[in-house]
């Protein structure tokens, strides 16, 4: 993984001095450099013991002026030493070859000396059965039924159990920024009138008054289980509406240019700052909370590419002490996701939306398959999302594509070697 103006070069912060020992072939991401960027991952065995490297969970404020957590407990690093650095550390490797981590996180000697594990021959982690095996489902509140609502969907659900389905994905149910400012609305929002985005969020501890009450989604998921489905809620944490609580509670949180105004992600969005460890600990504190209080099964991570991949393999990590067979869909193409935080990826690619020719659907699939650790090439494949629906209009596939065109794709979309998921009509 190469370093970007934005990595900071990693020191460690150690408590008592040691040696960290790793077996052959585990040793990863250190930059051909020799730098350890703040993207970097440890692979080696667990740390020699809690006194000795300095451990930061994400729990309480970062000290001094910059992050000091380190070397985490499951060997991961996170993030820049500020106090207690020491002067080196030696990394024995395979018992022979020692590398030397200056204070500076420069390593002292030949920048070749270190093994390299191709993303590819590292094992990814293992999913829970219920998502290998799972057939998904979209659900799109607002139009899944004339009501809109969490309690009518939970009359229909009965339906979608008939219909083979095992996982329900479930839009956003936070509260929407109704601001009327259309320079921060999406570009597919502005063909209507309507300021309520279920992806602009105003409030993320609150269920939108829209879509039903807490209650409602208690009852939701209480049906959903006992007919059998999972339900992954969809968390949408890139960015926020312009009027959210988060910006007028905690200020701090955003991206701030260097007058202090608010800075847009795409769609206009006001973005939030994950480079800071107090972000972290209000939404991993926030996933919790839904999974605690009402029983979902795991989530659908909207653009989580654009989060850092330690915020969402420390995520798991919590929510797993809660519900050990969480389940988490990734909404990005990142390699690594599968090797601890994720248990699908997104299948884009251009073969995969038009399913026209079949030699780059399999040039595709195999590119895929070859980049990513063995185990973690796992992808949800569909012919149509949300998104897509917006741009379609009442031009869907079954019209543009006729019907026998649109039942191979679909046969072919279960068979592939992804995982298949069903959109139901998303456009209201």
């Amino acid at each position: 993984m190469k370093s970007s103006v934005r990595d900071a070069v990693l020191i460690l912060s150690i408590l008592s001095c040691g040696a960290v020992t790793a077996s052959a072939g585990e040793i990863e991401n250190l930059g051909t450099n020799g730098i350890l960027s703040s993207g970097s991952s440890w692979l080696g065995g667990q740390v020699p013991g809690p006194a000795d490297i300095a451990v930061w969970d994400g729990a309480g404020a970062a000290s001094a002026g910059g992050w000091q957590h380190v070397l985490g407990a499951d060997a991961t690093w996170r993030g820049i030493c500020v106090t207690n650095c020491i002067e080196s550390l030696s990394i024995t490797i395979a018992g022979t070859e020692t590398l030397t981590l200056g204070a500076d996180g420069i390593i002292i000697g030949p920048t070749n000396s270190y093994l390299h594990v191709p993303l590819n021959q590292q094992k990814a982690r293992v999913s829970p059965a219920w998502i290998t095996d799972g057939v998904m489902v979209q659900l799109w509140l607002r139009a899944f039924t004339p009501e809109g609502t969490l309690d009518a969907a939970r009359r229909r659900l009965q339906h979608v159990a008939e219909a083979g389905f095992t996982i329900i994905y479930l839009s956003p149910i936070c509260l929407m920024d109704d601001d009327m400012h259309k320079e921060h609305w999406a570009p597919r929002q502005r063909k209507t009138e309507n300021p309520r985005n279920p992806y602009r969020i105003k409030d993320y501890e609150q269920i939108d008054p829209e879509f039903g009450t807490r209650e409602d989604l208690r009852a939701f998921l209480t049906e959903a289980h006992r007919l059998g489905l999972r339900v992954l809620l969809d968390i949408v944490y890139l960015h926020c509406g312009p009027g959210a609580v988060l910006i007028e509670r905690h200020p701090s949180f955003m991206k701030r240019d260097e007058k202090g105004n608010l800075k847009l992600a795409n769609w206009g969005f006001p973005a939030i700052d994950f480079w800071k460890p107090e972000v972290h600990d209000y939404f991993w504190r926030n996933m919790e909370m839904w999974v605690r209080d009402f029983d979902i099964d795991g989530y659908r991570c909207d653009v989580s590419d654009g989060i850092p991949l330690a915020f969402w393999e420390k995520a798991r990590e919590r929510l797993e002490a809660i519900k050990p067979d969480i389940g988490m869909l990734a909404e990005g193409t990142r390699k690594e996701d599968q090797l601890k935080a994720f248990d699908l990826d997104y299948g884009w690619g251009a073969a995969f939306k038009t399913w026209d020719n079949a030699a780059a659907i399999r040039t595709l699939w195999e590119t895929q398959h070859a980049a990513r650790p063995i185990g973690g090439a796992k992808f949800v494949r569909f012919i149509e999302n949300h998104d897509y629906v917006e741009d379609e209009g009442l031009n869907r596939l079954d019209k543009a594509w006729g019907v026998p065109r649109v039942n191979a794709v679909l046969a072919a979309l279960f068979t592939l070697g992804g995982f298949g998921t069903v959109i139901g009509r998303c456009a209201r």
